[in-house]
């Protein structure tokens, strides 16, 4: 069973049966899929990006892990938000990149766009009502 987000900012839920490489976590991978009562099925996969520098450090690993999780919670299966797709492979990408000591940077603007997506206001906005 895989949580997908897709490119138009859907959380499904896919049964995928031995497609090895093709559904590793924090890759993008192109997906052809049927409903079969109710249910997604992974009919076939390709690659498109792998983001191979996210398992080259556990520091790293472990905040695209969060990253997913994140986006997970903010996606919503009735709601599409294609934004969500983007920041986060735009995130999985910038991430991979990125020495070490820029990854708690890296998180907190990741931390704050997220959550305007989600609904909740900017810091900006936020300045705005205080000041």
């Amino acid at each position: 069973m895989l949580t997908v987000l897709t490119e138009k900012g859907e959380k499904i839920v896919v049964t995928a049966y031995s497609h090895g490489g093709y559904t590793e976590p924090f890759s993008c991978s192109e997906m052809t899929m049927r409903s079969r009562r109710g249910k997604w099925e992974l009919k076939e996969a390709s690659t498109i990006t792998e983001f191979i520098g996210l398992r080259k450090s556990y520091e790293k690993f472990g905040l695209a892990a969060y990253m997913a999780k994140i986006a997970e919670t903010v996606a919503d299966s009735d709601v599409p938000e294609p934004d969500l797709f983007r920041l986060l492979a735009r995130g999985y990408d910038t991430l991979a990149k990125i020495d070490t000591p820029e990854i708690a940077a890296f998180q907190t603007a990741f931390e704050s766009r997220i959550a305007e997506l989600a609904g909740f206001a900017s810091f900006d906005e936020i300045r705005e009502h205080l000041i």
